[in-house]
């Protein structure tokens, strides 16, 4: 039940907000965070995969951050489409695999997409 009212105001305030509008720069600026945070998790739970095969917990990661990504919380929080972000951080894993280089391309990536505007 608490959830389900979470995800309702949320959606009322983004309904306001977009006539008031915007969230604001301290909202907005949350709203990137959390969205990099999650977008820095899968990236690290696939990269995880890579080295080790049995990793329960980078498979829950993924499993949670997926959820997030098909979430109406994430919808409310980011316009870009969760599938097409997730594609993208598995492209990014699957063509820079290196252990060297791993923070630093997902480091890149998230100020890319900070860049267009989360």
């Amino acid at each position: 039940m608490c959830k389900e009212y979470l995800i309702a105001e949320a959606t009322e305030n983004r309904s306001r907000a977009r006539h008031d509008g915007g969230l604001g720069e301290g909202w907005s600026a949350l709203a990137v965070g959390i969205v990099k945070q999650a977008m820095q998790d899968y990236f690290d739970a696939l990269y995880t995969l890579k080295d080790t095969k049995d990793a329960p917990l980078a498979l829950r990661t993924i499993s949670d951050v997926a959820r997030f990504f098909h979430s109406e919380w994430y919808a409310f929080l980011c316009s870009l489409d969760g599938d097409m972000l997730m594609r993208r951080i598995e492209n990014m894993v699957e063509e820079r695999y290196s252990p060297n280089q791993r923070r630093n391309f997902a480091r890149a990536f998230t100020m890319d997409i900070e860049k267009k505007k989360v």
